[in-house]
């Protein structure tokens, strides 16, 4: 494996469930060469499929290739939280961006978990090809 993308709920409360915070990481070795866009594209798909309305990044910093990711992406750049993690031995910023994967409607429908849109995503999948 040479990397993976994820989804984790945003916040916890209720009001946030439509909304995800995500990461991918890649080894060093494979990084440049598109896969951690091709990752975020196809995690943010399923998301939309799901019916999730925003993504976060939150990017220790410093990381140019993360936020060059996010920008590439459509991220917006909501602010940097200062101090905010301690890692690898030291305190970091961070930076949160965002992106909306839909128009907004209201009231929201829940989002659906995996197993509800099993069916969407491989026919979606199927009329892509290969992972863009």
């Amino acid at each position: 494996m040479v990397g993976y993308a994820y989804a984790s709920l945003y916040r916890s409360r209720e009001a946030y469930q439509w909304c995800c915070e995500l990461s991918v990481y890649l080894r060093p070795e494979v990084q440049g060469r598109d896969l951690g866009r091709t990752l975020y594209s196809a995690l943010m798909d399923l998301l939309t499929l799901q019916g999730y309305y925003m993504v976060y990044g939150v990017i220790t910093l410093p990381n140019e290739a993360s936020l060059g990711l996010h920008n590439q992406l459509g991220f917006s750049m909501d602010g940097i939280q200062e101090n905010c993690g301690f890692k690898l031995g030291s305190w970091h910023h961070t930076a949160i961006m965002s992106k909306a994967l839909r128009d907004f409607e209201s009231p929201p429908s829940e989002p659906k978990s995996i197993h509800e849109i099993s069916n969407d995503v491989i026919n979606a999948i199927l009329s892509k090809g290969p992972l863009h």
